[in-house]
C-alpha cells in the first residue's frame, strides 16, 4: 500500500524547489511592522492620556490657585492701608456756626442756668495727644474749666463730673477705626445719680489736621432720653 492512500502527503521534492524563490523575509517584516506600529499606538495613547491628566491637573491648580492670589493681593492691600495715627496735640478754636445747638443736652442732663452761660462761652480746647496719655481742658472761665486726662493703657480713671454736680464721672479712652481708616480717639464716661447716665466723645480729625469735629453722644439711664451733637474746632496755628 501506498502512503498517499492512506491518507499521507507525497513527499516534496525540496531539491527541485528553487531556494532564492522563498519568501523567507516577508512574514518576519510584517510581523515586526505590525508589532511596532502596535507599539507606537500604544504610547502614543498613553502620552495623550497623561497630556490629559496634566491638563486636568493644570486647571485645577489654576482654578485653586486664583482664588489664593486673590485673598493674598487683598491681604497685602490691606496691609499698605494700615489705620492712620494722627496726633490732636494743639489748640482748637471753637466755630460755633458750625457747631450743633447744646440745648438739647443741657435740658437732657436738667443743666444749671450758670453752667449754660459757662458753655455760651466755651471757645478754646487744648489737647495733649502723647504716646501715653490724651488730655483735654475744655476753658469755660477759669473755675467751670473740665480738664481730664485718661492713659492709653485703657485705665479707668475718676474726674469730677463735668456738670458740676456732687460725685465723680469714671471713664476712659481708647481708639477707634473710622471708615477712613482713621483712629479716633474716644472717651467714655459713666456716672450715678442724680441724672446717672453715660456719654461718648469722638473726636475726627480731618484729612488736613486743620479741623476737629467733637461727637458727642448723651444718654441718661432712668428717663432712657439720649440725644447727639457735634462740636468743630479749627487748630489755632501757631506763631
Amino acid at each position: 500500500m501506498s502512503l498517499c492512500a492512506a491518507g499521507a502527503m507525497p513527499p516534496i521534492a525540496v531539491a527541485n524547489i528553487p531556494f532564492a524563490s522563498i519568501s523567507w523575509q516577508k512574514p518576519f517584516s510584517n510581523f515586526f511592522c505590525n508589532s511596532s506600529h502596535r507599539s507606537s499606538q500604544s504610547q502614543a495613547t498613553k502620552l495623550s492620556s497623561k497630556l490629559q491628566l496634566l491638563q486636568r491637573d493644570t486647571r485645577s491648580l489654576f482654578r485653586d490657585a486664583v482664588p489664593q492670589a486673590i485673598d493674598l493681593a487683598a491681604e497685602a492691600g490691606n496691609f499698605g492701608s494700615a489705620p492712620t495715627l494722627k496726633t490732636l496735640t494743639g489748640r482748637w478754636k471753637k466755630d460755633k456756626n458750625a457747631s450743633d445747638s447744646m440745648t438739647e443736652a443741657c435740658e437732657l442732663i436738667q443743666l444749671p442756668w450758670v453752667l449754660r452761660q459757662a458753655l455760651a462761652i466755651l471757645s478754646t480746647l487744648d489737647i495733649e495727644d502723647t504716646d501715653d496719655y490724651f488730655k483735654t481742658v475744655m476753658k469755660a472761665g477759669g473755675l467751670m474749666d473740665v480738664v481730664e486726662r485718661y492713659s492709653w493703657s485703657g485705665e479707668i480713671v475718676s474726674h469730677p463730673r463735668r456738670d458740676k454736680r456732687r460725685g465723680k464721672h469714671h471713664a476712659r479712652v481708647h481708639r477707634h477705626e473710622t471708615e477712613d481708616g482713621e483712629l479716633a480717639p474716644v472717651i467714655e464716661a459713666t456716672w450715678g445719680e442724680p441724672l446717672g447716665g453715660w456719654c461718648s466723645d469722638t473726636f475726627l480729625l480731618s484729612q488736613d489736621g486743620k479741623t476737629l469735629k467733637q461727637v458727642t453722644e448723651m444718654k441718661i439711664t432712668e428717663s432712657g432720653k439720649s440725644c447727639k451733637y457735634t462740636t468743630v474746632f479749627h487748630r489755632v496755628e501757631k506763631k
